[in-house]
């Protein structure tokens, strides 16, 4: 084995004289591939090392052939495919933080590019169109689009494919600021439009996991330049905000949320009266929790939220992806089964916490979250309390919680309040981007990534009607 080629690489293929994005992760055993355009999805499979590198890559009814040799951080030779040959070049993904290049650009003459982390990697947004790109070494990136994207940080400046030249662009203004919440501080960013305030404001409430203000760059720039100020924060325990979202409940994360809402409410040039919380996924059940709470909040916005418990919303999603993977009616069921052990076996773990805490330290810290989510949490309730307009928005595809059901609930719940809206968005996905099946791991298999049309728009639109009424 050598050493040298284990890692991440990005490139291509051109079969035809059509050029394929291509990745690829290899490790000490075997070999992971991706190329969307063929529908080859994290396709595993092994290798061989003499005098060049060997691998090959099934893909019904072909065999995608390969033979190439490493020069420094270049991998790159020969690719065969019934008969017809071709080429690839692969070039080693660079480890450095990406953050370091987010904003937005300009480039010459009318192109407007929104970089930002998304997808695990630095991603820039052009209209609707999410395109990403995977870093060469510190100041240089590779895009899915065969470009060549180089920044120059000190100036300010940016190039893709050495003929487009652009520079970085203010059209909002950005503020660090820090808030409380009992003993966790939260860093976050606020954004505001750079026309005179008061504005109105929203806060954006992560989704599950170690989420952070970048996610949320696409979103808080679209808000901003529409006339809505934003703050958007690193979750607790993650970049700068302190605390743990691993041993955080519902109810601890709704807090975080309203510290922040009461922070941007009193920001300068902000509107109090028209302040109110955005909720993405998991957020969904916050935003409610944390209006509930709070009769200031003036709406909530939930985007891709279940009305279902989260046990419920889990195994829907588990069915959904095994499913998608193509196991057998048995295996989903065995599949299904099984998760539905392991959420029994969290709640005996559960009823033990409470009389001994530390019972949970048994378990690796990626596990440990799942001891403090309350599994059978009843959203309805919640949005009962909920008298602010609200907008609900879903991705008709989206098979990470069952939409169907979920819409019925939420028109159930809200019939009492006369300021709500829920709109069903055709193709889309959790993410809201144009879909053919909805499930998370289609996303790696997606040759473009394109958001539903309207979707930024009815956020913004919607959020600035309710000041105006």
């Amino acid at each position: 084995m050598n050493p040298e080629i284990e890692g991440d690489w990005v490139g291509g293929l051109t079969l035809h004289n059509t050029w394929m994005f291509m990745k690829t992760q290899i490790t000490r055993k075997r070999m992971r591939v991706s190329i969307p355009s063929e529908k080859v999805c994290n396709v595993d499979t092994s290798y061989k090392i003499d005098s060049s590198i060997h691998f090959e890559v099934q893909r019904s009814p072909d065999t995608l052939v390969f033979e190439g040799n490493l020069k420094g951080n270049v991998f790159s030779g020969v690719v065969t495919r019934a008969g017809e040959k071709g080429t690839f070049q692969l070039a080693r993904v660079f480890p450095t933080p990406v953050d370091l290049h987010s904003g937005t650009y300009h480039l010459f003459p009318d192109r407007i590019l929104v970089f930002g982390r998304r997808l695990g990697t630095l991603c820039y947004l052009e209209g609707r169109h999410v395109v990403e790109t995977y870093p060469l070494s510190e100041n240089v990136f590779h895009s899915v689009q065969n470009e060549t994207i180089t920044f120059n940080p000190e100036k300010g400046e940016i190039s893709i494919t050495g003929n487009q030249k652009g520079k970085r662009v203010s059209l909002y203004k950005e503020e660090a600021i820090t808030f409380r919440n009992g003993d966790v501080t939260l860093s976050g960013t606020v954004t505001l439009p750079l026309k005179d305030g008061p504005h109105p404001g929203v806060v954006l409430i992560h989704g599950s996991g170690a989420d952070d203000r970048e996610s949320y760059r696409f979103l808080a720039d679209h808000l901003a330049r529409h006339g809505v100020a934003v703050l958007r924060y690193d979750k607790r325990g993650v970049k700068a905000s302190t605390g743990d979202w691993r041993q955080a409940s519902l109810e601890d994360l709704a807090e975080d949320a309203l510290s922040g809402f009461h922070a941007l409410k009193h920001h300068s040039g902000i509107d109090p009266e028209h302040v109110g919380l955005l909720g993405t996924s998991q957020g969904v059940w916050i935003a409610p929790l944390a209006a509930s709470l709070c009769r200031e909040v003036g709406f909530i916005v939930l985007i891709s939220g279940a009305a279902v418990s989260p046990r419920v919303q889990e195994l829907y999603r588990t069915e959904h992806e095994l499913r998608y993977r193509g196991r057998s009616s048995l295996g989903i069921f065995a599949g299904v089964f099984l998760y539905r052990f392991w959420l029994s076996f969290v709640k005996v773990i559960q009823i033990f916490q409470k009389v001994l805490p530390q019972v949970v330290h048994i378990f690796p810290e990626s596990m440990r979250f799942a001891f403090y989510l309350e599994w059978d949490f009843n959203p309805l309730p919640v949005l009962e309390q909920v008298k602010c307009p609200v907008l609900v928005i879903f991705g008709e595809r989206d098979k990470v919680v069952p939409v169907r059901e979920s819409v019925r609930l939420f028109e159930m719940v809200l019939k009492e309040n006369s300021y709500h809206t829920i709109q069903i968005f055709p193709q889309g996905n959790h993410l809201l981007l144009e879909s053919e099946v909805g499930v998370l791991p289609e996303i790696v298999c997606m040759e473009k990534k394109v958001f539903v049309p309207g979707y930024y728009d009815l956020v913004s639109g919607w959020i600035l009607e309710q000041c105006q009424g």
